[in-house]
């Protein structure tokens, strides 16, 4: 307490049973000294330095210095009273009871991080799921909106060809009609050779002047303008079914020329379009949101690595590590056993200390819960480390024509 002249306390011969009872705030160390972890067995190497002792060590630090104190030194009934009522209690009572306490604390926060841990894997398990299902279906559409594309283009290739096919038989079709029309102008007018009919006769002769040879004649030529005729009437006929087709025909075309039968596929591909854009952006947000989930995943997992090394871990300053415990398990066991065998004056050597200590073991077994971390970061069909992930394992290039698809 005295701030201008600090000195380090140094051991102070009192009565024994005065002793016992000061000695818990009498702890003499040398500076720089290193110091046996939780009253180490002879030959372990392991050692530390002070400042780096934790709380329970420090206790466990003084009580062996408490017990080195009372070796060799005749025991009083006050001195036993005191073992049996102040050491030995506190042994049990603080000690154990904390270090038991701390391993159920340490064993609980595993548990609690890899039920967070399972929680995020169910999340992003869910979210891989999402992003896989609406990446399929953006692969569908995708798919579908390249054959309305295709259906759509055809069609306009189609009508195209056909309006070509059409004008150039439109224009055949009235050639044909106009050379029907002008064959049969011509074959209106008809010559035959001339007849004469006798001007004088003798009807002395008694042939009534060669009258039958010239009804004769007449009638051949009947027959002639009947047959021009007929033909003249054909040919009338022909040209007008040939202008009537030819007209028809090209009204027609024309007809269709003006429409746009393409247009209802050109708005089915349109409409496939819109719908895979939004199936789109769907699927991005779906991959992304894994991604973040995965990344949240990957922290909850870093985080049950490391807390798990740092319990497997060894002298350390905080309360996780397993071994360390172990370790002050068994030194407050040989320390607990030597104090006992001092209390009843019987074999002090470290020997003795280290046998009856390893008839009490360390009651608890760490479960690092591997099979259950196992189980979760297999559930993904994910390797730790993997920078790729597959959906769909497509991923489409696209364009404003399905050529481009």
């Amino acid at each position: 307490r005295d701030r201008k002249h600090r000195q380090r306390l140094q051991p102070i011969n009192l009565d024994i049973g005065t002793v016992m009872l000061v000695t818990f705030c009498l702890v003499p160390y040398a500076a720089g000294e290193a110091v046996h972890v939780a009253l180490v067995a002879d030959g372990d190497t392991r050692r530390i330095d002070p400042s780096t002792l934790s709380p329970r060590q420090v206790r466990l630090a003084q009580l062996e210095s408490q017990a080195k104190t009372l070796i060799g030194t005749k025991m009083s009934p006050d001195a036993k009273q005191v073992i049996d009522q102040i050491l030995l209690p506190t042994i049990t009572n603080d000690i154990e009871a904390e270090i038991s306490k701390e391993f159920f604390t340490v064993q609980q926060q595993l548990k609690d991080m890899v039920a967070a841990l399972e929680g995020s894997t169910q999340q992003t398990t869910a979210a891989k799921s999402t992003a896989d299902s609406l990446d399929m279906q953006l692969d569908t559409c995708r798919s579908n909106e390249k054959a309305a594309l295709e259906a759509n283009e055809q069609c306009n290739l189609d009508r195209t060809a056909k309006i070509a096919s059409d004008a150039a038989q439109c224009q055949a079709l009235h050639a044909t009609a106009l050379e029907k029309c002008e064959e049969k102008n011509g074959a209106a007018d008809v010559t035959f050779p001339s007849l004469c009919a006798p001007t004088q006769c003798n009807l002395a002769n008694g042939n009534l002047c060669n009258m039958a040879a010239f009804a004769a004649a007449v009638q051949a030529m009947q027959s002639q303008v009947q047959e021009k005729n007929d033909e003249y009437v054909s040919m009338v006929q022909g040209c007008s079914d040939a202008d009537h087709n030819a007209s028809e025909f090209c009204a027609a075309a024309e007809q269709y020329a003006a429409s746009d039968p393409c247009t209802e596929l050109e708005q089915q591909a349109q409409e496939k379009q819109v719908e895979c854009e939004s199936d789109f952006g769907s699927a991005k947000v779906a991959i992304c949101a894994f991604g973040t989930s995965l990344q949240g995943m990957y922290t909850d997992w870093e985080a049950v690595q490391s807390f798990i090394a740092k319990v497997k871990g060894e002298n350390r300053t905080d309360s996780l590590s397993e071994s360390d415990r172990q370790l002050e398990w068994e030194a407050v066991q040989r320390l607990s056993c030597l104090l006992e065998a001092l209390r009843d004056e019987g074999d002090l050597s470290e020997e003795a200390a280290t046998s009856c200590a390893a008839n009490r073991t360390y009651p608890h077994t760490f479960d690092y819960l591997d099979e259950e971390i196992a189980a979760l970061t297999s559930s993904l069909n994910f390797t730790w480390g993997d920078t790729l992930m597959t959906f769909s394992g497509y991923w489409w290039t696209v364009g404003s024509t399905a050529s481009e698809f």
